[in-house]
């Protein structure tokens, strides 16, 4: 059997098309973190759920194929050299893994990771820190440049967690004006904010993200760098503390 002949029958013969009730019911369970109108975004979900079903099948085939045949790896995985002094961060310093995340304040699927990262930030605490950095798909996302912007904002008056989690928290609410209200709520200076977000200064180093993103392979978001192990999209919570374990072992192996 040819490596096409397996995927063919372990993978793709299994892959299930959803109904449209199911789309809808899974659009109707998540549409306050999606900020596209229903119309647009039903047919996004239906691959996304085509996607994750076929992403599972895969996955099945892997274990099995590896505890079949009792697999073991010893090479070092690719990874990727991502700068992170001097973005917003969390975690210690000596955490031995990090986890740069390159993301879009309006995309609904960067939503949906947020919560999921906020559970291996609470299972992984003090091993783990998190970076982030900015990749605004301003070409569907009409918010998402200036929600970048505001955040930085934020991260020059040190409030930049609480912005990205008010903005992730409500995806629905970043205009500008929705944006200054933010930093009213959230206690900050609002003249040096709304002077900072006006001037559109904070545009340079959100191109350097993208560019930077862009030549480490990112290409749509989320993406996740974990110790530089490229992880793209709204991965499930076992998909990322794999990799996390996996590099916590080998930081152990090493010493």
């Amino acid at each position: 059997m040819t490596k096409e002949q397996l995927l063919d029958a372990e993978v793709n013969s299994n892959v299930e098309t959803p109904s449209d009730q199911e789309v809808d019911a899974f659009y109707e369970a998540n549409k306050e973190r999606i900020p596209i109108p229903k119309e647009q975004a039903l047919p996004q979900v239906k691959q996304f759920m085509i996607e994750r079903s076929r992403g599972q099948w895969h996955d099945r085939l892997i274990d099995r194929l590896k505890k079949q045949y009792a697999f073991k790896s010893f090479l070092e995985p690719i990874r990727a050299k991502i700068e992170t002094n001097g973005f917003p961060v969390k975690g210690p310093a000596t955490a031995p893994v990090t986890i740069v995340e390159f993301s879009d304040f309006e995309c609904p699927y960067c939503g949906g990771l947020f919560p999921t990262l906020k559970q291996v930030e609470k299972n992984y605490e003090g091993k783990i820190r998190i970076v982030y950095r900015q990749f605004p798909l301003a070409n569907i996302h009409p918010h998402a440049e200036k929600a970048a912007e505001a955040s930085l904002c934020a991260f020059d008056q040190q409030h930049f967690w609480e912005f990205h989690d008010s903005m992730f928290g409500n995806q629905k609410e970043l205009s500008i004006a929705d944006l200054k209200q933010r930093a009213v709520d959230l206690k900050l200076d609002t003249a040096k904010f709304n002077e900072c977000l006006d001037s559109g200064r904070q545009v340079v180093s959100i191109q350097r993200d993208i560019q930077e993103g862009a030549r480490a392979g990112v290409t749509g978001t989320p993406a996740m760098f974990i110790n530089g192990r490229l992880l793209s999209g709204n991965q499930p919570y076992a998909e990322i503390k794999e990799i996390i374990e996996d590099e916590l072992q080998r930081n152990q192996a090493a010493k």
